[in-house]
């Protein structure tokens, strides 16, 4: 039943058998659109989304808890005030730029996937 190949047992091709169809890892719906790759793109936008929001929620706290009166004086106390909405608009300037770099890169991924699933749902569609 065995046969001997270079002193290693082989079994029966009918052992195999089971085995001889892997099915795809990707499922497909009706229409060609791959579902799988489509979901990915769409879960990584909605996290891409959810950084933006977080962002423009992390900049509106620190707007809040910053001091809004501007301070001119030239004495030790208003120094200090100085320095820190200095510095607090710095960061608050940082935190602008990757807000909006960060909205530019969903309004292009968002049109990239849209484009996808128009370009797969117009292959799909094609006859022969």
């Amino acid at each position: 039943m065995y046969s001997l190949t270079n002193g290693s047992i082989i079994p029966p091709k009918e052992y195999f058998a089971p085995y001889d169809y892997v099915a795809p890892l990707e499922t497909k719906t009706e229409k060609g659109l791959s579902f799988m790759n489509f979901m990915y793109h769409v879960v990584a936008l909605v996290v891409l989304i959810a950084a933006v929001v977080c962002l423009y929620l992390y900049r509106r706290w620190l707007e809040n808890h910053d001091d809004h009166y501007i301070h001119l004086h030239n004495d030790s106390h208003d120094a200090g005030i100085i320095n820190t909405q200095t510095s607090m608009a710095k960061r608050l300037d940082a935190i602008d730029k990757l807000k909006n770099a960060g909205l530019a890169a969903v309004i292009i991924y968002g049109l990239a996937i849209a484009a996808m699933a128009v370009y797969t749902g117009w292959n799909s569609n094609s006859p022969g």
